[in-house]
């Protein structure tokens, strides 16, 4: 039952957004992207890919139940990595949304290499994702 909820979230933000889940309309740099386009930014570290893929699922498996606060940051890890998401925005609460871990996931292999940590902060959304380190502080 709850994982019927993860493309309702989707399909929420996207309205939310005023983006479409149509590729079509999406984005001509990027158009099997679900995010909008964004600086990604290397970091440099590199990843134990099971760890990140554990700590992915524990953020997964969280947002099933919750959503991120305004003005909040959740982290989730497992060993030495991290996934971070900021809900930057002073008035509404986001999902965790599967799809977008993903693609941020793609996104930041395409431009860092596998298993490297970096950050993504869309322009305007007010929410960044970041993969890193757990011992990580900046």
């Amino acid at each position: 039952m709850r994982l019927s909820l993860i493309p309702s979230a989707a399909a929420l933000l996207l309205w939310a957004t005023g983006r479409s889940s149509d590729t079509t309309h999406g984005s001509l740099d990027h158009p099997h992207h679900l995010l909008a386009p964004a600086e990604i930014r290397c970091t440099g570290a590199t990843l134990n890919a099971t760890e990140v893929e554990i700590a992915k699922a524990k953020a997964i498996k969280w947002g099933m139940e919750n959503w991120i606060r305004r003005r909040t940051v959740e982290i989730w890890t497992y060993g030495n990595a991290a996934w971070w998401i900021c809900n930057c925005k002073w008035i509404k609460k986001d999902p965790v949304v599967e799809e977008e871990l993903v693609d941020f996931q793609a996104r930041l292999a395409e431009e860092c290499g596998p298993n490297q940590s970096g950050w993504l902060a869309p322009p305007a959304q007010h929410r960044a994702t970041f993969l890193k380190t757990a011992t990580s502080t900046n």
